[in-house]
C-alpha cells in the first residue's frame, strides 16, 4: 500500500499523553473515528458502525471484533488460503483493526498468510500480535521456553509476517513450562529485550489457566501490557469476569477475549478430536446445539453475540474465520441485534444447560496429558 511507512503508522495509530483520550468503552466510529482509520482504504460507513475501546494503557484503540487466526493453522477444517486472505482484507476494510496470530497456528502458516495480505493494507490500519514458545505438533519439540529460542522465534515471526515489528509479542501457553520461574527469568526478559530493540511495542501473556496468568502478573519484573484469555468468557464459562478481569483493570492491563465458540464446542459440527473439554462439558454443548437446531436458531450466532455484547468491560473478542461468508457474519454481529426469541434462548442455555454444569472449565487436563506424553517419550528414549 503506497504512501505509508511503518514509522508513520507507529506514530499515528497510538493515542499518546498529548492526544485527546478515547471517550470510553465501545464507542462507535460514528462518534469518533479510531486512530487506525485510513481514508481511501476503509469502508467508512462500516467503520462508523464498528465499536472501539482502549486496550489497557497501550494507547491502542481496538475494535470489538478481532481477527483470530488459529483456524488458519488447520486446527478445525480445510480452507482455501486465497479465501482466508479475502476474509481478512474484508474485515480490515470494515474497521476490524486487531489481529492475533502465532507460529503454533500451522507452524507458521497463519503468519505467512497474514504476511501476504498485509502487503495490501496501510500499516496504520491495524494492530497485530504474535506469540513465542509453542511451536511444533510433535510433543518432543512442541514447547521451548528458553530465552535463546524465544528471541529466534520473534525474528522468524517478523520474517514470515514481513514486518519490522509487531504491536504485541506474547508468551504462548506458559502453563506448559516446567516451572513458572523459567517464564519469569527467561521468556519475559527476552520479550522485553525485543520491545527495547523495537521489534515489539508491548509484551503480553496468554494461556488457559487464569491462575497462571495471575501468577505471572503478580511476580513478573517485566511490564506486562496485555492478557489474552480464551474460553473463559463464552456461553459455557464466564469466570474471566470475576477471577481475573478485576486484577487486570486494577493493573491497567488490556484484556483480549478469544474463542466465542469454545474452540468448536458451540457448533453443529462439534469440537475437534483434540479438544481438552471433559465429557460433561461436551455433552452439555451437544444438548445446547440440539436445543437451538430444533428451534431454528444458529448456536454459533448466539454464542458470538453473547461474547461480544454481554460485558462492556471486555474491549475485544477474537474470532477465527478463514471463510469470507463467516467473516461477513462476524462483522455484522457487532451492530446487528438478536430477536427477542434468540435472547430468550441465550438465557435458557446459560441458566438451564450450562448453569447446571458442576465445572465449566477443563483446567489442567491438557497440561496433564502433555506431561504424560513427555514422560512416555522420555521412557522410550531412556
Amino acid at each position: 500500500f503506497t504512501g505509508f511507512s511503518m514509522e508513520s503508522a507507529a506514530e499515528a495509530k497510538y493515542l499518546g499523553p498529548g492526544d485527546e483520550p478515547w471517550p470510553g468503552m465501545r464507542i462507535p466510529g460514528s462518534q469518533r473515528l479510531p486512530p487506525t482509520f485510513v481514508r481511501g482504504f476503509h469502508d467508512e460507513s462500516a467503520v462508523r458502525k464498528m465499536l472501539y475501546s482502549p486496550l489497557g494503557q497501550t494507547g491502542m484503540v481496538v475494535s470489538l471484533l478481532g481477527i483470530g487466526t488459529s483456524a488458519f493453522g488447520g486446527f478445525y477444517e480445510a480452507f482455501e488460503e486465497e479465501e482466508a486472505k479475502a476474509a481478512v482484507l474484508y474485515a480490515l476494510r470494515c474497521g476490524v483493526n486487531f489481529i492475533d496470530t502465532a507460529v503454533w497456528y500451522g507452524q507458521g502458516r497463519a503468519e505467512r498468510i497474514l504476511g501476504d495480505v498485509l502487503q495490501e493494507v496501510p500499516p496504520q490500519a491495524y494492530y497485530i500480535g504474535t506469540k513465542a514458545c509453542r511451536y511444533d505438533r510433535d510433543v518432543a519439540t512442541m514447547f521451548d521456553f528458553s530465552a535463546a529460542r524465544t528471541l529466534q522465534s520473534v525474528d522468524e515471526s517478523l520474517e514470515r509476517l514481513r514486518l519490522p515489528y509487531v504491536d504485541i509479542i506474547q508468551v504462548h501457553d506458559p502453563e506448559f513450562a516446567d516451572t513458572i520461574e523459567q517464564v519469569l527469568d527467561e521468556v519475559l526478559p527476552a520479550l522485553d529485550q525485543c520491545r527495547q530493540e523495537g521489534k515489539a511495542k508491548f509484551v503480553g501473556v496468554t494461556g488457559y489457566p487464569l491462575s497462571c496468568q495471575r501468577a505471572l502478573l503478580d511476580q513478573s519484573s517485566v511490564k506486562i501490557d496485555t492478557s489474552l484469555c480464551y474460553c473463559h468468557y463464552f456461553l459455557v464459562d464466564t469466570s474471566l469476569e470475576v477471577d481475573l478481569l478485576p486484577e487486570l483493570e486494577a493493573k491497567g492491563v488490556g484484556v483480549i477475549n478469544a474463542c466465542a465458540l469454545g474452540m468448536g464446542l458451540l457448533s453443529e459440527r462439534g469440537p475437534p478430536d483434540w479438544h481438552p473439554a471433559s465429557g460433561d462439558i461436551r455433552a452439555a454443548c451437544r444438548v445446547a446445539v440440539d436445543y437451538c437446531k430444533e428451534r431454528g436458531f444458529d448456536i454459533a450466532k448466539l454464542a458470538l453475540h453473547f461474547s461480544l455484547h454481554s460485558s462492556s468491560r471486555i474491549p475485544v473478542c477474537l474470532v477465527s474465520a478463514p471463510v469470507l461468508k463467516y467473516m461477513t457474519q462476524n462483522v455484522e454481529a457487532v451492530w446487528s441485534a438478536l430477536s427477542p426469541d434468540e435472547e430468550v434462548a441465550i438465557r435458557h442455555l446459560r441458566e438451564n444447560i450450562f448453569g447446571k454444569l458442576e465445572k465449566g472449565t477443563w483446567e489442567g487436563r491438557e497440561v496433564d496429558k502433555y506431561r504424560e506424553d513427555v514422560a512416555v517419550l522420555r521412557t522410550k528414549d531412556g
